[in-house]
Parts: C-alpha cells; sequence; structure tokens
C-alpha cells in the first residue's frame, strides 16, 4: 500500500508541473486561450487516472501493483502531457506512431490478465485461454477507438488539431487551430489537396493510429498464443498471476 501511495504521488507530482508548465510554454508561443483550455481539460483527465486506480480495486476487490501503475501511468504521461500538452506529437513525428503501437501491445496484455484472473478463472484452462485473449484483443481495439473519438471530441470543441486534419505543410499549416483558415492563397491550396498526399491527409493520421494500433495487438495475441503452446501451464498460471505484474488475488 506504501508502494502504490508513493507511485501515485510521484505522477501527481510530476503531472501537475508538467501541465503548468505546458500553460506556461502554449501561452508564450502564442496558442489561443480556447486551445490551451482545452490541452488542460485534457490534461486534468489524464491526472484523474491517477485515481482511477483506486476506483477499480474497491468496484472488483482486486489489487493492482505498483509494477503495472508505473506503466500505465508512463504511457499516459507520454500521451497527453508530453504528447499533447507539450506537442510532441507534432515536434516529433514517430511519437503518434510508437504510442499507438505500444498501446496494442499494452492494452492487449494487461487486459488478457485482468479478464482472465478475475473473470473467468473458473473454467477450464483452455477454454478460460481462449476467451480471455479473444476478450483483450476487442478490449485493445476499444481502447484504440475510444481513443480516437477522445481527439476528435478535444478537436471540435477546443478547435484542436490531434487528428492531423490541419495540414502541417508549410504555408499551408495556420498553426494547429481549426477555427483560423488555412495560410497560403488559393493556387497554394489547391495544389496541396488535389495531390493524393492532400486530399488524403485529414483519412490517414486516424488509420495510421488505428492501424499500428492492430499490429500491436497481434504482437501481443501471437505471443500470448505462443506461450499457451509452448509454456508450462503452470508456469504460465505463474507469470500471469505473478505479484510484480499483477496481484489478482481476490481481497475477502
Amino acid at each position: 500500500m506504501k508502494n502504490k501511495r508513493i507511485v501515485s504521488i510521484s505522477f501527481l507530482i510530476l503531472y501537475i508541473i508538467t501541465l503548468i508548465i505546458a500553460v506556461i510554454i502554449n501561452h508564450y508561443n502564442g496558442m489561443e486561450a480556447i486551445e490551451i483550455f482545452g490541452k488542460t481539460m485534457q490534461g486534468i483527465a489524464g491526472i484523474f487516472i491517477i485515481f482511477s486506480f483506486g476506483i477499480v480495486e474497491k468496484m472488483f476487490k482486486i489489487e493492482i501493483a505498483p509494477s503495472i501503475r508505473i506503466i500505465l501511468l508512463i504511457f499516459t504521461y507520454c500521451a497527453i502531457f508530453l504528447g499533447t500538452n507539450l506537442d510532441f506529437y507534432r515536434l516529433i513525428p514517430s511519437w503518434d506512431i510508437i504510442l499507438h503501437f505500444s498501446s496494442g501491445i499494452l492494452f492487449t496484455f494487461t487486459a488478457f490478465i485482468i479478464v482472465k484472473n478475475l473473470f473467468l478463472n473458473d473454467l477450464p484452462y483452455k477454454k478460460n485461454y481462449i476467451l480471455s485473449l479473444t476478450m483483450a484483443v476487442f478490449i485493445s481495439f476499444s481502447i484504440a477507438y475510444l481513443w480516437e473519438l477522445f481527439e476528435f471530441t478535444c478537436d471540435s470543441l477546443f478547435h484542436g488539431n490531434s487528428q492531423r486534419f490541419i495540414p502541417e505543410v508549410d504555408g499551408i499549416f495556420n498553426g494547429g487551430d481549426s477555427s483560423l483558415n488555412l495560410n497560403g492563397d488559393k493556387d497554394l491550396i489547391y495544389d496541396f489537396f488535389i495531390k493524393p498526399e492532400g486530399y488524403r491527409y485529414a483519412l490517414m493520421d486516424t488509420m495510421i493510429d488505428m492501424t499500428v494500433c492492430f499490429l500491436g495487438t497481434m504482437i501481443s495475441t501471437i505471443g500470448l498464443t505462443l506461450a499457451y503452446k509452448h509454456v508450462n501451464e503452470d508456469s504460465f498460471q505463474a507469470i500471469v498471476k505473478a505479484k510484480t505484474v499483477l496481484e489478482m488475488n481476490k481481497k475477502d
């Protein structure tokens, strides 16, 4: 319990400091107030994730180990606070792809462990394994869909460009504010959008995100399938129930 509290407090401080720094930097760079507000609201949503672990533990009467908390909180920090608030998605083009790919791996494996040990533990091993893996894949895909919906909602409400539908191209990019017209004259804009890389620009970000998440999910699925076929049942059970990964013992 003490370790979990230390983890939660440490990330809470890190999240708040980063959020404050991001507000200052974005204001200094001339970002519109409504966009800063939108990014800040996403950061606040990220802070809530810290407290969601306790809610889940009480609801399902389980304990989530510090190691899995740290992994999920690091991912949240990279996705929301570095990616959105400090604009790493634009500064580092591959940032978005790396996170969506790793999310497929991370959420599939985590969902598999939770479903297998919490909801289907009473089933025979083979049926338990197949159903848990199937549910884990669906959960990973659902998270990818919900994240894109979250980005779309925030972009719509706060004039952002999380889904990269505003072309980040020299001469056209307007700073990422969807309440403004594109920069450049009509001929420049026409020359860009008449080409496939132009008229498919808005589609590519979302579909690439979904595709790399799918690939990450498939890698986890293949790994778990190979583990089922080649790892001794007792050994695998010990791995997925290991205290260093996830404590799934129900509290009395």
